[in-house]
């Protein structure tokens, strides 16, 4: 049976759409990021154990303590499949939780510990790692980090993880703080998804694409609705202006739709009934079309203008006006 080509297509993307969209690709990061999952599972079953073994009384602290946790990785899978949080978001809300569960349990509630050079050795250890967060967030490093910044949490927690645990083999206490010792390597797991989340093979910033929409309208500078796109073959034309200050441009209208990126000063525009705009630098504005105006550069250093045409072939980019004379 002979299949159409539209009915073809069709299948392609559904099949397409129905594979499931990652951000990672390398086998190496699906795997750091399946055993950090695997272990907030496992944090999961370790806090349920701790409720029901221990009693609510005692394993309270373990329970809110999970609830950071558990809100870091399931931001680290909405930000592995790109469900709703962005790069910056995941940055700032796991880093966050990081530093709380630190505080929390490390600092405010820490653990009793039998030892007192290890006592002492975890407690600057948790300050430590507190005072690195807060560094980060006050340079806005957590916007990207960058390898040694995520190193240097993730190895001070896991040394942190690994004295507590010494204490434990040392000098053994109750049966609780055994448990409560060893469930803490669940947060240098954490620190490591997000190691494993943010890491390049350079030792440079993560380079993010961001993109910001300077326009959207419909309607020219003025207000007035923009005409129909041309019939018949079309025509892009991208001009670069340079406008030395206190020139003025000639009287003259725009037969095509164009819009522009001002990248270098402050142009104004004016309009033949008079009406005036002022596009500052950095700034989008949409030309009039059909309208005589005309430009100025009143400003203090030169202007550098780039301008985008939807032309068509053989038709004029603007229609000069000499008949009119400059104020």
């Amino acid at each position: 049976m002979r299949v159409s080509p539209s009915l073809s297509r069709n299948a392609t993307y559904i099949s397409n759409n129905n594979i499931m969209d990652i951000r990672f690709k390398e086998k190496s990061k699906i795997i750091d990021i399946a055993i950090v999952l695997l272990a907030g599972i496992a944090s999961v079953g370790m806090m349920i154990y701790a409720v029901f073994h221990f009693g609510l009384k005692n394993a309270w602290n373990e329970l809110i303590l999970n609830m950071f946790y558990l809100a870091c990785l399931v931001m680290i899978a909405m930000y592995f499949f790109k469900v709703c949080i962005t790069t910056k978001q995941f940055n700032y809300w796991c880093s966050l939780c990081v530093g709380i569960t630190v505080l929390l349990r490390d600092i405010l509630f820490p653990p009793p510990l039998v030892n007192y050079p290890l006592h002492l050795s975890c407690m600057t250890l948790s300050v430590i790692l507190v005072l690195m967060l807060i560094f980060f967030y006050s340079r806005k490093d957590w916007v990207t980090y960058s390898k040694r910044n995520l190193w240097m949490i993730c190895i001070v927690d896991m040394v942190l993880a690994l004295l507590y645990n010494i204490d434990i083999i040392l000098e053994p206490t109750d049966e609780y703080t055994a448990f409560m010792l060893t469930e803490i390597w669940i947060r240098p797991t954490i620190t490591y998804g997000l190691v494993a989340c943010f890491i390049k093979d350079d030792d440079n910033l993560e380079q993010q694409v961001q993109s910001t929409e300077l326009i959207r309208t419909s309607q020219s500078w003025d207000g007035v609705e923009l005409p129909d796109y041309l019939q018949g073959r079309p025509e892009i034309v991208a001009i670069k202006y340079e406008i030395p200050v206190g020139q003025k441009l000639s009287w003259h209208h725009h037969p095509v739709m164009n819009h522009g990126i001002l990248v270098q000063g402050d142009l104004t525009i004016i309009s033949e009934n008079g009406k005036e705009k002022v596009v500052h630098e950095g700034e989008a504005v949409v030309e009039m079309v059909g309208t005589i105006h005309h430009g100025e550069n009143r400003g203090s250093k030169p202007i550098v203008l780039y301008m985008f045409y939807l032309s068509q072939e053989g038709l004029p980019l603007s229609v000069q006006h000499p008949e009119i004379t400059l104020a």
